[in-house]
């Protein structure tokens, strides 16, 4: 028994012995840094925005770079929202629209053409001044008439100056090549003013002994050229300077567009002046384009159209031309 003891004894001995040597405790600092760590990583989830505390709270720990970038970030969004703090959102500019354009409807008028065109006390008035206006309207484009002498219109027609030439123009195959022309709206034909008792201008004399007067670079000018070839020809570049021409005996006849010597005659009383009606021509008047200009020629053409069959034109045209014509008897000359 005593021997077991022993022996018992010297078992617990070395197992004390081997025991201590084997079983050390970890050290107190390595825990509190694991368990520092364990929050710190925590804060991180917790907080993505930022990192909570300071340096001096963190120890030794490195930050990590998404955080670190992170942080910047949010103090950048909170200096710019320190900025705003009591500040509106500024008003957005307002845009202003520009004005449409006005399509202005540009036309061309020579005014020495009464009363197709002229002016009187320094208004423009006349059968084209009313058609332009109608036109105008019946378009919906405000109207500009822009005055020129007659040569210089196929120009500004040429170079887009204006859309429209409405100044009592004859169709005729030599203005044909430069421009084209609406549907005719009005029949003319050449006739004279005269004095009272002189020969009647008989075209078989081919106008020997004759003194004739003509508007330039008119359809008068040409048929004076062709119809009395033998006459003394003198050229104006009105109708009222034809006129004074008759009266002073400068010149035996005037001739022009019956509309002009209708007119005139009807609304002047100027000595013995009359106006002889003989339809030496056979023209028609219309309003000339662009000769590229197709598409605005056609819309016109519709719109007088329309003024034919509504009696549109007519109604114009009555109002400048108030006089009757009647035949004479023989070869007396009309009076108005």
């Amino acid at each position: 028994m005593l021997r077991f003891l022993n022996i018992f004894s010297v078992i617990v001995v070395v197992f004390f012995v081997f025991g201590c040597s084997e079983v050390k405790p970890r050290p107190k600092a390595e825990s509190a840094m694991h368990v520092e760590s364990t929050e710190q990583v925590l804060e991180t989830h917790q907080a993505p925005e930022g990192i909570k505390g300071s340096d001096s709270e963190i120890g030794s720990m490195p930050k990590a770079k998404p955080e670190t970038q992170s942080v910047s970030a949010g103090k950048d969004v909170q200096k710019q929202n320190a900025k705003t703090v009591g500040k509106s959102k500024p008003e957005p500019k307002k845009t202003v629209k520009p004005e449409p354009k006005l399509n202005i409807l540009k036309v061309g008028m020579a005014v020495h053409y009464p009363p197709l065109a002229f002016k009187y006390k320094g208004k423009l008035q006349g059968i084209e001044v009313d058609f332009a206006n109608a036109l105008a309207k019946e378009l919906d484009r405000p109207v500009q008439i822009t005055v020129l002498p007659w040569l210089q219109l196929p120009h500004a027609l040429e170079t887009k100056a204006v859309d429209i030439v409405m100044a009592g123009s004859s169709i005729t195959e030599s203005r044909k090549k430069h421009m084209i022309f609406s549907e005719p709206y009005m029949k003319v034909s050449q006739m004279a003013v005269m004095r009272l008792g002189t020969e009647t201008p008989n075209p078989f004399t081919k106008g020997k002994g004759m003194k004739i007067g003509f508007a330039d670079f008119t359809t008068g000018e040409k048929f004076v050229n062709e119809m009395f070839p033998m006459a003394e020809k003198k050229s104006f570049t009105t109708l009222e300077q034809g006129v004074v021409a008759v009266m002073n005996r400068e010149i035996d006849y005037f001739f022009h567009d019956s509309p002009s010597i209708w007119y005139y005659t009807a609304t002047h009383s100027i000595g013995d002046l009359v106006g002889w009606y003989v339809p030496y021509t056979d023209e028609s008047l219309a309003w000339a384009f662009n000769q590229k200009n197709v598409e605005f020629k056609k819309r016109v053409d519709e719109i007088l159209l329309k003024w034919k069959n509504d009696g549109t034109v007519q109604r114009i045209i009555r109002k400048w031309i108030p006089v009757t014509i009647s035949t004479p008897q023989g070869s007396d000359p009309l009076r108005f």
